[in-house]
Order: structure tokens, then sequence, then C-alpha cells
């Protein structure tokens, strides 16, 4: 999940102009971020031969994708002045 997206100071939150929900969106959607973050560093994750490792990282594959694509939501929803 790491990219250049993210921000060095680990903010949740979207500045002042965006819907309530994108920001609540956001924030969650970052925090999960972060702990798929961790998740990847910490691989294998407690896993004790390769097929359990794969195993791992095809269960975090798809939440990894729908993180993304919250954070793509959150920021693409319209401004409100």
């Amino acid at each position: 999940v790491a990219g250049p997206w993210r921000r060095p100071d680990g903010a949740t939150d979207l500045p002042p102009g965006f819907d309530p929900r994108a920001r609540r969106l956001f924030a969650r959607a970052a925090v999960l971020d972060r702990v798929l973050a961790l998740a990847g560093h910490a691989a294998p994750g407690g896993a004790i031969n390769n097929y359990e490792a794969q195993q791992r990282d095809a269960a975090l594959r798809p939440l990894t994708t729908a993180c993304r694509q919250a954070l793509v939501a959150a920021c693409n929803a319209p401004l409100r002045f």
C-alpha cells in the first residue's frame, strides 16, 4: 500500500471544503492504509511456509484495493464552498 500519495506527516483528514462524508471516508481509509502498510512490513506475518505467506498476501490484496479506492473516492468528492 505504500506509495507516493501517502502524506509523510500521517494526517488523516482532508482540507476544509470537502464534504463531511468524504472527510470521514478519507480518515477511515487513511487509518486502514497505515495498518496495511504495517502488515506489509511485517511480512511474512506469522506464516510458517511459503504457501501461508501467499495466502496472507491474497487475503490482504482485496482489502488493499478497497482502501485505495476509498482514498480516491474521498479525494475526488465535490468541494463545498
